[in-house]
């Protein structure tokens, strides 16, 4: 049987490559002949999207599971927690239905109501090829107000939270990815593996939190009113605009108006800070 490889799985597992759409297929040669393989451009699969939905209410945390693919949050209309799922796939050209099958079969997709939270999930099977995945477009409730939760395997985060107000704010990419959140509110953990991490924060928080990238650049945005304390490790430059005259430097960063308040730890382990205080 001819065998079906994805550069993807083979060269770089964690690089997000059907998220994007790009990528080579790798298989045996066409002649057959042993300890040989072939390159060939790959093709992206979709499937129409489909939207679904679950009650939402007030105190109830909705919670954002990803395999693969982009996840987008933004504030809806509605008393529901809205998410539009975009199916997708690689596989060679002419191989449609191969990648329906593959969809289809090893691709799952669900809003869930488990009482505390609203759990927002796409799932691929152990058979799945490794480049299958849906992009997810969440819209938020009208005044949603408990925790917000992402949790990504690969693919970027996008998030806006404004004219939200939740208790805590949790996005991890354990996967390739960048991280992007405006308006974050309460508790706060940012954490990304192999991406840069955008963050502005509309209230700082009372409890401790942190903000963390293995390999990227962050930049994050805090308001001039905050109380408590931030700490910034960079392995590359550190950069800061705007901090008060009133705020109190440490040894690794700034007490913040009163000081108290949560303490955040900012880091890179390898990328440059910027904060920026409006």
């Amino acid at each position: 049987m001819r065998a079906l490889r994805f550069l993807a799985s083979v060269v770089l597992p964690t690089l997000a490559i059907a998220a994007t759409g790009q990528g080579c297929i790798i298989s045996d040669c066409d002649n057959g002949q042993d300890n040989c393989v072939q390159f060939k451009p790959a093709t992206k699969y979709t499937l129409d999207p489909e939207t679904k939905s679950a009650a939402w209410t007030s105190g109830k945390a909705i919670r954002i599971v990803s395999a693969n693919g982009v996840v987008n949050v933004s504030q809806g209309s509605s008393a529901e927690v809205q998410a539009t799922f975009s199916a997708f796939t690689l596989n060679e050209e002419d191989k449609e239905d191969e990648a329906r099958r593959e969809m289809t079969n090893n691709l799952d997709v669900t809003v869930t109501d488990e009482g505390s939270q609203i759990v927002v999930k796409v799932s691929t099977s152990s058979e799945a090829n490794g480049t299958t995945g849906a992009d997810i477009d969440v819209r938020l409730p009208t005044g949603f107000d408990a925790d917000f939760e992402v949790v990504q395997d690969n693919g970027s985060v996008d998030v806006d939270l404004a004219g939200s107000a939740p208790t805590s704010t949790r996005v991890v990419n354990d996967g390739a990815g960048s991280i992007s959140v405006s308006g974050s509110r309460g508790t706060l953990e940012i954490t990304a593996s192999t991406g840069d991490v955008d963050l502005s924060v509309a209230e700082w928080p009372t409890a401790n939190g942190s903000v963390y990238t293995d390999n990227g650049d962050i930049n994050i945005t805090v308001p001039s009113e905050s109380n408590g304390t931030i700490s910034l490790t960079a392995e590359g430059e550190l950069t800061e605009n705007g901090v008060p005259t009133s705020w109190t430097a440490t040894a690794d960063g700034y007490t913040m108006g009163t000081g108290v308040g949560g303490a955040v730890d900012v880091t890179t382990d390898f990328g440059d800070i910027v904060l920026t205080v409006e």
